[in-house]
């Protein structure tokens, strides 16, 4: 699943997950782009529970932190089993594309990567940053673990 979703406002559901991202330009040593970029998300781990279908909005949003040349381009994901929604990109008129969001239908048991599509600005690089997801339709409650 590819997208460069549509905009939307940034009313949060309840349910909603929203986990934070940070990037940085770290020139050597980091985890991503050949050790360019540094990313590191609060929730490393993201697992969804409870009854199939439902539907749980998961956002991701750059953290304060991150640099202003940093927007969030789109979304990319492993997923094949029709469980994720089609994203979208949250465009706060002083901020530029700093979050986006998908609504994981939790509609089978799997894990399944979901990439972050983060540009710099500043050279037009692309930064995929990937949390992990599971799924667990029948398992209980929706949560986000681990720290990273």
């Amino acid at each position: 699943m590819t997208s460069t979703a549509s905009s939307s406002s940034t009313e949060i559901s309840p349910l909603t997950i929203v986990t934070e991202l940070s990037v940085a330009n770290v020139k050597f040593g980091g985890n991503a782009l050949g050790g360019q970029y540094f990313f590191s998300f609060d929730n490393r781990s993201i697992t969804v529970a409870g009854p199939p279908g439902k539907g749980v909005p998961l956002r991701f949003k750059l953290s304060d932190e991150t640099a202003q040349n940093f927007v969030v381009t789109g979304l990319v994901s492993s997923d094949s089993q029709g469980n994720l929604s089609p994203p979208s990109i949250y465009l706060p008129p002083d901020l530029g594309a700093r979050q986006i969001e998908t609504v994981n239908l939790a509609i089978t048991s799997c894990i399944f990567n979901i990439g972050i599509l983060v540009t710099d600005l500043n050279n037009g690089n692309v930064v995929v940053c990937d949390p992990q997801v599971t799924n667990g339709p029948e398992e209980g409650p929706t949560t986000g673990s681990g720290g990273h």
